[in-house]
């Protein structure tokens, strides 16, 4: 069964819960990005919510960047703090202090670190605006398909599309 995550965001006074299934551990991302025209019916009802899906994975991977790049500078502050503490009496130009600071193994980690995530964020950057463009063409070729909901109904092939369950429940009338 798959977990659900809870994003709780204070709008207006109110608070509004959004709640959201999680996808496995592992996404084929050539997979996510190819339109499945066996099931045009499928990719037209979860592209929406692959978008919605991709969309909060790049807002925790800028997250991650931008907090990254704070505890960089943090340590960076820090360690030159406890540089100068180290070289008194003796002031420190600003070449000796960056020259320094570029090689306090700390500093190096941390630069790492907020480089890593960089890559990492630019990584579901590239894959949100490739599930956007495959969502702009599953659009034109849904309004060029002209659908009924009985053709909509009657053609939708059951599984797993855009890493969304689809199923369809009989009627009961």
């Amino acid at each position: 069964m798959s977990q659900k995550e809870t994003v709780t965001i204070p709008l207006r006074g109110k608070v509004v819960n959004l709640h959201f299934t999680e996808f496995g551990s592992d996404v084929d991302v050539d997979e996510l990005c190819r339109i499945d025209y066996s099931n045009m019916y499928a990719e037209l009802i979860t592209i929406s919510s692959l978008m919605n899906r991709v969309g909060l994975w790049k807002a925790e991977a800028d997250n991650a960047e931008q907090e990254a790049r704070l505890e960089r500078d943090v340590v960076i502050a820090t360690a030159a703090e406890r540089i100068e503490q180290e070289e008194l009496p003796k002031k420190l130009t600003g070449p000796q202090m960056t020259k320094k600071l570029d090689l306090d193994p700390v500093v190096m980690k941390a630069r790492r670190v907020r480089l890593r995530k960089g890559k990492e964020a630019a990584y579901l950057d590239s894959l949100y605006w490739a599930v956007k463009s495959k969502e702009k063409k599953v659009g034109v070729i849904g309004e060029k398909m002209n659908l009924t909901p009985e053709e909509f109904e009657n053609n939708l092939i059951e599984g797993v599309w855009n890493g969304i369950l689809v199923n369809t429940k009989k009627k009961l009338i």
